[in-house]
């Protein structure tokens, strides 16, 4: 098996990730950057090493990373720790260990689960997974569709789309007028950083330029996606009349948490956030038993945007630079951003969470755990994560609860409970069996992890 040595491990090759990379290079430090995608960039500069549009900031960001002398494992996943304090990884040349005395997980996000009834169906899809497929292969959908939710990602990728010459039929807001008025005053946070508000305008502009229609802002709306084998449709109800509209694709986004799954697997402690509706870290670093430091930083920590997890990145080499002794980069506190984007996280909310689903909507895709089902094991006492999932078996796929955990925790908050998290075990993410007998057999022993 394979052992790297470097100073330091970056996992996440996001904003977040190169900009802690860059930094640590500026000062020597030998740094190995670790992504599950084919190029650098994360979700946010996807495409924009093979040319696709970027800001000004991403693309010095990718130049810097691209010269500074930083080692890129691409396509490679890692999904645990040994007992010795190695990452535990495998890519296209098979397992390996990586060994350093800092690891930093720039993990990124993930999108909140949209649990309307028909989300299971196929061609009902994320918004992120649209840009994606957009952004790194140049594909678009060649059927109708329409895009369901609210938040900047909905209506950025909606005019992405148009401008690449598939529009949408409608996107369909689950944010009323109402709701965005009640939320008004936290816009006055967006005076810190004027450039974001312009943005935000020239995006709400460019909208109505591009002549997309939305559907849901003169009042509360609630949606079903229609379909028996695969998608159909959509149908909306509005002040008690309904309406359908026919398409063979539905994208869904209600906003994006942290990517905490390989940090937890690790040790990090978790608490939940009423105000960010999620789990968080309870600190931004700690110390394994084997001496490791390990940090996590970026949106992993706490979502605040690109720019901002870029700086992140670059503040935390210059405290691990400080530590060490060595030259320490510049640091880049960015608070006006980071004050403007807290603002924003505010105005965009959740809107969606249960509140559209039946008892028979599938909660937990991996068991197909109803709603129904997860309703009557709280009504017979379950008052814990750990509790449901032992009476309903929602989060014990595959997944580990990547996206039912969040749903299950915004019913437990609704009847007065604080949300504690489940254990998240070794591998963090699906591995084979015989990956898991090679390390095993490499490292001598039973169970090479510490979890």
């Amino acid at each position: 098996m394979r052992e790297i040595q470097a100073d330091a491990i970056v996992v996440g090759a996001g904003p977040a990730g190169l900009g802690c990379a860059a930094g640590l290079l500026e000062s020597g430090w030998r740094v190995r950057i670790v992504d599950e995608q084919p190029a650098a960039g994360g979700q946010l500069l996807r495409g924009a090493s093979a040319g696709a549009p970027a800001s000004a900031w991403g693309r010095a960001l990718l130049d810097a990373g691209a010269s500074g002398g930083a080692v890129l494992m691409s396509e490679t996943t890692v999904f645990g720790m040994t007992s010795d304090g190695e990452l535990a990884a495998v890519g296209p040349d098979g397992p390996c260990l990586l060994h350093a005395s800092a690891v930093v997980l720039a993990t990124g996000s993930q999108e909140r689960p949209v649990p309307v009834p028909g989300w299971t169906l196929p061609g009902a899809v994320s918004v992120g997974a649209l840009q994606a497929l957009m952004k790194g292969a140049g594909v678009v959908p060649d059927v109708p569709y329409v895009m369901v939710g609210a938040g900047p990602l909905l209506l950025l990728t909606a005019a992405q789309l148009h401008d690449a010459g598939a529009p949408p039929l409608a996107v369909i807001s689950t944010m009323a007028r109402g709701d965005l008025l009640a939320r008004f005053p936290a816009l006055a946070g967006l005076v810190a950083d004027p450039a974001l508000a312009l943005q935000g305008t020239a995006l709400l502009a460019g909208l109505a330029r591009r002549r997309i229609r939305v559907f849901g802002l003169n009042s509360k709306i609630g949606v079903r996606i229609l379909g028996q084998s695969r998608v159909e449709g959509v149908e909306i109800v509005q002040d008690g009349r309904a309406r359908s509209i026919e398409a063979s694709l539905v994208a869904l986004h209600d906003g994006v948490v942290p990517n905490l799954h390989l940090a937890a697997s690790l040790g990090f402690p978790l608490h939940w956030s009423d105000a960010s509706r999620c789990f968080l870290p309870e600190r931004r670093s700690i110390t394994h038993a084997s001496g490791v430091e390990i940090h996590v930083v970026g949106d992993a920590a706490g979502i605040r945007g690109g720019l901002n997890a870029m700086r992140a990145g670059r503040r935390l080499a210059t405290r691990l630079c400080g530590r060490s002794g060595r030259p320490a980069p510049f640091e880049d506190h960015g608070l006006r951003v980071r004050i403007a984007r807290a603002c924003l996280d505010k105005v965009f909310a959740p809107t969606v969470g249960l509140t559209m689903a039946t008892p028979e909507t599938v909660v937990c895709r991996c068991e197909g755990t109803p709603l129904g089902d997860i309703l009557a094991s709280l009504d017979e006492g379950a008052a814990t994560l750990a509790e449901v999932k032992t009476a309903t078996r929602c989060g014990m796929g595959v997944c580990q609860g990547r996206q039912c955990a969040l749903s299950v925790c915004e019913l437990l908050v609704r009847r007065g409970r604080v949300p504690s998290p489940t254990r998240t075990s070794a591998p963090a993410k699906p591995l084979d069996l015989h990956r898991l007998a090679d390390f095993a057999k490499e490292t001598h022993e039973t169970n090479p992890f510490d979890g």
